[in-house]
């Protein structure tokens, strides 16, 4: 899913998707209200992207609005946290079964979220996954 926001150039929020809301949460847990948090400014104010840890949002200027939208900044990023655990765990031998077990979910929620990584890192097989896993994780 895109996380995005418009803002006018003084960081106030003019519209925002639920996700880049969970974003700013997760980066700034402090964070209410309807403008930015204050590291978020200065880069809304220019309309460059602003980079820090495994969060980048790139912001564009149209008009008087800036349009920011949340670019991951690793594959794995493009997962949930859950669907990385789960990911993990298969990738690393675990079946259905003993995630479904170890997690409380059922084996076709986790057939469920193996898919869903399988098509977000575009693999095809278990290996391809452990590879992806294993390379993004190593470079981070």
């Amino acid at each position: 899913t895109t996380c995005w926001a418009v803002t006018d150039e003084r960081g106030f929020l003019r519209e925002v998707s639920p996700g880049l809301v969970h974003y700013l949460r997760d980066g700034w847990p402090t964070w209410e209200g309807s403008r930015l948090p204050q590291p978020l400014l200065e880069s809304t104010r220019l309309g460059k992207t602003y980079h820090s840890g495994k969060l980048k949002i790139e912001i564009s200027i149209k008009g008087e609005f800036r349009y920011l939208q949340v670019a991951p900044t690793s594959a794995l990023d493009k997962l949930s946290s859950r669907e990385l655990n789960i990911a993990t765990r298969f990738a690393h031998g675990d079946t259905y079964t003993e995630i479904s077990a170890a997690l409380s979910i059922a084996p076709a929620t986790v057939r469920n979220h193996i898919a869903s990584c399988y098509r977000k890192l575009s693999v095809n097989n278990k290996a391809e996954l452990l590879q992806r896993i294993l390379l993004t994780t190593s470079t981070d």
